[in-house]
């Protein structure tokens, strides 16, 4: 019989192998969003793995995640309702919070948990859209 915790660590692992290949698809999809803003599929394509990538980690129990990917979904979400192009300022707001994401990843990697503090991105994000 396998031990819990084997099991445990063998998902994580999972997990954030996932995590980087979603994450890494997501980035792709902004930049080439960013480049033309009026491609349907490519915010519907953003949309369905922003979806995705907060479901899996819902699944693992891992809300600092789920937060941010879905303040990521708002942000998206505001932007394409508003018809706007993508600004600088959301473009550097998004990359923020990819920036915190890897950090969330990184610190659950090394301690198989992650409690960072992601309420200064979440705020960023409430008030570019005065949310």
């Amino acid at each position: 019989m396998q031990h819990p915790m084997g099991s445990q660590s063998l998902l994580l692992d999972e997990y954030l192998d996932e995590f980087e290949d979603l994450l890494s698809e997501i980035e792709q999809t902004f930049l080439d969003l960013k480049e033309n803003s009026d491609q349907e599929h490519l915010w519907d394509c953003l949309m369905r793995n922003l979806h995705s990538f907060k479901g899996s980690a819902q699944l693992m129990g891992l809300d600092p995640i789920v937060s941010v990917a879905h303040g990521m979904e708002t942000l998206v979400s505001q932007c394409r309702q508003q018809g706007e192009d993508i600004a600088s300022t959301m473009t550097e707001l998004y990359f923020n919070c990819v920036d915190v994401l890897r950090d969330l990843a990184d610190e659950l990697g090394v301690s198989g948990t992650c409690y960072h503090d992601v309420s200064p991105v979440l705020r960023k994000i409430d008030e570019i859209f005065h949310i």
